[in-house]
Formats: C-alpha cells, sequence, structure tokens
C-alpha cells in the first residue's frame, strides 16, 4: 500500500535502470495545477450568502475556485454545488458574450483567483483556456451522456417524451456561433406542452 500511495504522490513509475516514465495525470491533478498558473490573478474572498456572479448580469468576469463551497442556481433551481479547487465561473458568458447563464453564490467562506476581462485571459494565456476548454468538454460530456440515456429510455412513447430526438438534434448540432437567440418553445406552438 505505501509503494501506491508513492506512486500517486509522484505520479511516475520506476523504470528500468533508473529511468523513469511519466503515467497519464488524473483530472484532480489537472484542477488544481491551473491554480500555481493563475497565482498572478487578484484573489478575492466571499462569505456564505454573497453573490460572486448574477444570473443575467452583464460582464465576463471569470473564477477560480482556491477554496470553499458556491452554489450554481438558475432561477430557483439548484442545479449544483461545486468544491473542486481550480473550478472555473463565468466562461459560457466570457467566451459567447452573454448575461450569465446562472447565480454563482459562496456556500461556505469562499477564496477565488479573479479576472475582471475573462476574454482578454482566455485570449492570452492558452494554458488557462485549455484548462477551461477541458472543463467545458467535460460537462458536455456528461451532458451528451445523460441526454443519450434519455432519448433510449422514452424514445418508443407518444408523449412529450417522444420527442428526445428533436430536442437532442437541436442541443448537440446547434452551432450558430451566438448570433442568434435560442427559439423559445410554449404551449401555444407546441400543444403537446
Amino acid at each position: 500500500m505505501q509503494i501506491a500511495r508513492k506512486f500517486l504522490q509522484r505520479r511516475e513509475l520506476p523504470f528500468l535502470h533508473g529511468h523513469r516514465i511519466m503515467v497519464r495525470r488524473e483530472a484532480g491533478d489537472i484542477m488544481t495545477d491551473i491554480l500555481t498558473k493563475i497565482a498572478d490573478l487578484e484573489e478575492k474572498a466571499f462569505a456564505p450568502g454573497e453573490i460572486l456572479i448574477p444570473e443575467g448580469g452583464q460582464g465576463g468576469d471569470l473564477f477560480f475556485l482556491i477554496e470553499g463551497k458556491v452554489a450554481i442556481d438558475k432561477g430557483d433551481v439548484r442545479m449544483f454545488t461545486v468544491g473542486k479547487p481550480g473550478s472555473v465561473f463565468g466562461e459560457m458568458a466570457s467566451l459567447l458574450d452573454r448575461p450569465y447563464s446562472a447565480t454563482v453564490s459562496a456556500v461556505t467562506d469562499v477564496r477565488a483567483f479573479y479576472s475582471p476581462d475573462g476574454p482578454d485571459l482566455l485570449a492570452n494565456r492558452p494554458d488557462i483556456a485549455l484548462h477551461t476548454a477541458r472543463i467545458l468538454s467535460r460537462r458536455l460530456f456528461a451532458a451528451t451522456s445523460y441526454l443519450a440515456d434519455l432519448k433510449s429510455q422514452f424514445s418508443d412513447h407518444e408523449n412529450h417524451f417522444g420527442m428526445m430526438d428533436r430536442i437532442l438534434e437541436a442541443l448537440l448540432l446547434r452551432q450558430d456561433h451566438g448570433t442568434e437567440e435560442p427559439a423559445k418553445v410554449s404551449q401555444a406552438s407546441d400543444p403537446r406542452l
């Protein structure tokens, strides 16, 4: 067991004749490694209940969690709580030049690195842009897997669950570069709702 712990701490594997090879790093290492690369950014502290990002607010602020736990709320719905150091918030608004899509608020005492100009930071710091792209890719992978599972469960239904094919196509194939607002579906336009 001690050998395994040393291996995990060093992330390298002893090899022939004293040579070492690096092994694939885990996501947790990648998440915390970014914090050393962005230590030049301003650090902000938030008390429980304080808002880092307001839903619908304008801006391009980016936050990288150092410690603590935040909640992500869409309207009155709690979507997630996040406490992983290196997690990034405000990236969608920064990349898409749109208002913030959710409120991010401190659940515990929070410390985060902060950039008031996310688009500029992402454009000029490839390491941060790559970190952000990895996080977004993980989220997209999880969402796609979930939606594909929903599709397989409900595709044979005649009710609104049977619309999964159309919903998935709209979500996964849309690449409008943010020039149009998403279509709003109402009961008047779709009587099945």
